[in-house]
């Protein structure tokens, strides 16, 4: 399933999508994983596919009524500065799971894991999301 497209370059998510997405629309999460990534373009794309799968498995097993009830949240630092950006966007397209991508400035103007995380737990509370969870985009050995 494609990038869940926002308003924002790149089809990143603004402070007026987030609104929006805090306010029921655009996905039914019932399972959600965060991931904060900041300079992790080498290794976010394996994360990302990683989670996607696990996801995939839950939707097998009848965990989740639908595929299309995960969502991968992706918080993502500095515009670009890496190519983290890209390496999402590009990833996000090859993937089962929805997946939703912002910058974290534009959403608190703050930068730092803990804005990236306030977000996560934001959309949570707000759609009641039964599970919830984060992972470090940097994780070579997840499997």
């Amino acid at each position: 399933m494609p990038l869940i497209q926002g308003s924002g370059e790149k089809g990143l998510f603004t402070a007026k999508d987030f609104q929006r997405l805090l306010d029921g629309e655009f996905v039914d999460p019932r399972v959600c994983v965060g991931i904060p990534s900041y300079r992790v373009r080498d290794h976010v794309p394996h994360v990302m596919e990683t989670v996607s799968k696990g996801l995939e498995e839950l939707y097998e097993a009848g965990k989740v009524p639908d595929i299309r009830n995960t969502l991968i949240f992706m918080s993502i630092g500095r515009p670009d500065e890496d190519g983290t950006t890209t390496a999402v966007i590009e990833t996000a397209d090859k993937l089962s799971a929805p997946v939703i991508a912002f910058q974290y400035q534009d959403i608190y103007r703050r930068g730092g894991k803990g804005s990236a995380l306030r977000a996560l737990f934001d959309v949570v509370k707000a759609r009641e999301v039964r599970y919830n969870m984060t992972m470090d985009s940097d994780l070579r050995s997840i499997k």
